[in-house]
């Protein structure tokens, strides 16, 4: 180390600090000297997962800002509000007093202002319900983000939920907000089946945080249960793009009842789909590239009692022959395998991290299949499963350009970059 110049060290601790901020942290505790030479870079990426965290690294950077150190720039950045003290008041008020902690509230005042300017990839995860995740998701479509080419809102409340708490209009509240070069979007909200105007809501939403250069879209639904009127929307969607036929087949289910012999066999027999005319404003931009759906769960087997109500056994079948007849280049079905383990978790926290992650390393991120999933009830799990995700078709797997995520090294200096988080690991375990 004695024999390496400063901008050596500088240059490898750039290429280090590309990780959820631990590398950061460990150089930052090393030496004066490591503090120093690695300081502008221990920021690059930054993780903050949860209500603690996030209020911890709020006091960080104040105490940063009032000393007039040189700003260190934020490129990557996730935060999730999980553990953040529920409001004191009913969680369908359209106008809470309190509708999420102030300490929360102050933190995400302070920390958006100052990493948007050069944010690249921003990934936000909301646990709190209601009006309250409407006020949180406020807070991040209240500013600008001019070099954002990636975005993930993942929130518990509902597009008209969103609206109400801007009541009257959304689009005034957030005028100033703007992501000329966003490419990349991912919303994983409940939308209500599209019922009680979530549908026209969620359209305004997409356009408002879309620019003309959006290339990706996918929308996770996180209704506890599967709907008929999202899939026909999406059918008729994806025909009217040329994404799909407008005629599809549903083939026939058989299915045997193996807890109870005596039942009969269920037969649901096969049938045909016409898609529906578009007669709303088109919920997709025109410049999509790639279309990507995650639904909400369905059940695997076929009950009359209840499937038959929320038409649960079209759902399935609808999206299924979607998926094999739609153009696999442009459309990515999300079905089962990918969703979390537990029911109501869909697309969770460690899912969201692990994407993010993803997405920083030049990885597919939430634009692919997994082959494997999260159980976010149980912290002690590893957040990496041993599997490793996969992408059925190359179209699939957008990366971040090199001038985009500012963390491309050649071979031998990624080599030294092992090295040295092994040597930073086994130095604060002692």
């Amino acid at each position: 180390m004695d024999k390496c110049p400063p901008e050596i060290h500088a240059r490898i601790f750039s290429y280090a600090c590309t990780d959820d901020g631990t590398t950061g942290l460990s150089l930052s505790l090393v030496s004066r000297y490591i503090y120093d030479v690695s300081s502008p870079f221990q920021w690059q990426a930054v993780s903050l997962p949860g209500y603690t965290h996030l209020v911890l690294f709020a006091q960080r950077l104040q105490r940063h800002t009032r000393t007039n150190n040189p700003k260190r720039p934020i490129y990557h950045l996730f935060i999730s509000d999980r553990g953040t003290p529920p409001p004191a008041t009913n969680c369908w008020d359209t106008q809470p007093l309190e509708p999420v902690s102030k300490e929360a509230t102050d933190a995400l005042n302070f920390i958006l202002p100052y990493a948007s300017p050069t944010l690249l990839t921003f990934t936000f995860y909301s646990s709190v319900a209601f009006m309250g995740g409407a006020a949180s998701m406020t807070q991040v479509l209240n500013y600008s983000y001019p070099n954002l080419t990636e975005l993930t809102l993942r929130g518990r409340c509902t597009p008209v939920q969103l609206r109400l708490f801007n009541n009257p209009d959304l689009e005034s509240t957030l005028s100033s907000f703007s992501m000329p070069k966003l490419r990349h979007l991912h919303l994983a909200i409940p939308c209500h089946g599209f019922s009680y105007g979530n549908l026209q809501e969620t359209r305004n939403l997409i356009h408002k945080i879309a620019s003309s250069n959006l290339t990706h879209l996918r929308i996770s639904f996180l209704d506890m249960w599967g709907s008929k009127r999202i899939a026909e929307v999406l059918h008729a969607e994806l025909a009217a793009l040329g994404l799909t036929k407008p005629v599809l087949k549903l083939p026939s289910i058989r299915e045997a009842h193996s807890d109870s012999p005596r039942i009969p066999i269920t037969v649901v027999p096969s049938a045909e789909k016409r898609a529906s005319e578009v007669t709303w404003e088109r919920l997709f931009p025109e410049s999509l590239q790639l279309l990507a759906v995650q639904p909400s769960p369905t059940a695997n087997f076929y009950c009359s009692c209840c499937m038959d109500f929320r038409g649960d056994i079209d759902v399935m079948r609808l999206f299924n022959a979607m998926a094999q007849e739609a153009d696999d280049k442009r459309f990515l079905y999300l079905g089962q395998g990918c969703q979390s383990m537990s029911m109501g978790l869909q697309y969770g926290e460690k899912e969201a991290l692990y994407d993010w992650l993803q997405r920083i390393e030049g990885g597919i991120g939430c634009w692919g299949k997994k082959d494997f999933a999260f159980d976010e009830e149980d912290d002690r799990k590893p957040l990496r499963p041993s599997s490793k995700p996969t992408a059925s078709s190359s179209t699939f797997s957008p990366t971040l350009t090199s001038s985009e995520q500012k963390i491309t090294a050649p071979k031998s200096v990624r080599t030294v970059v092992r090295k040295l988080k092994l040597w930073l690991t086994a130095l604060t375990d002692d």
